[in-house]
């Protein structure tokens, strides 16, 4: 009977680790084997959120965040023009990268958040931002540097009458748009 040494339940950290297994035979020969056991990280997020700047509301992602999926969608009014990335990593032996501010640009936004291991393995999740393109044609403000309007200013209202002495021989309007 050969007799086998190098087994039985062992403790693993991550990344390799090395086991050795003798089998001696009844002869006294003997033969090593080496087993490799190679622990991933946990790159998985635990939290995942975006978070509107103007307001500090969080925006509803497409799907209720789950680790295991790495790919969101969000659809924005154009009133949302700065996000920020909120991640958090499942383990603490990772790195998140991709907690910062962005800019958005109308239409399609896209960005990474990377959880990366220490064996510099990642994975990464992706979140597309769609910002809608405003159709809001409408003044905030509207006025002129010589004489008053016939009535005070309303977005709603489309004509207006400015009555000028005879002697004026420039004006400059000013209009500012609702939605810059």
């Amino acid at each position: 009977n050969a007799n086998i040494t190098g087994l039985g339940d062992e403790y693993i950290d991550f990344e390799n680790n090395y086991f050795d297994i003798t089998v001696t035979a009844e002869s006294g020969d003997t033969e090593s084997y080496r087993v490799n056991v190679y622990k991933n990280y946990d790159l998985t997020l635990k939290e995942l959120k975006v978070i509107d700047l103007s307001n500090e509301v969080e925006l509803e992602l497409d799907q209720p965040f789950d680790p295991s999926i790495t790919e969101y969608n969000i659809n924005v009014d154009d009133t949302v023009e700065q996000v920020s990335l909120d991640a958090i990593a499942n383990a603490l032996n990772t790195t998140v990268q991709g907690n910062v501010e962005y800019t958005l640009q109308t239409g399609d936004n896209q960005f990474t958040v990377n959880v990366i291991g220490k064996d510099n393995n990642k994975t990464s999740y992706v979140i597309n931002i769609n910002r809608v393109i405003s159709d809001n044609n409408y003044l905030k403000e509207l006025y002129a540097d010589e004489g008053p309007f016939d009535i005070e200013f309303d977005k709603n209202t489309q004509r207006y009458t400015i009555i000028l002495p005879f002697e004026t021989e420039s004006i400059n309007i000013t209009a500012i748009p609702e939605n810059p």
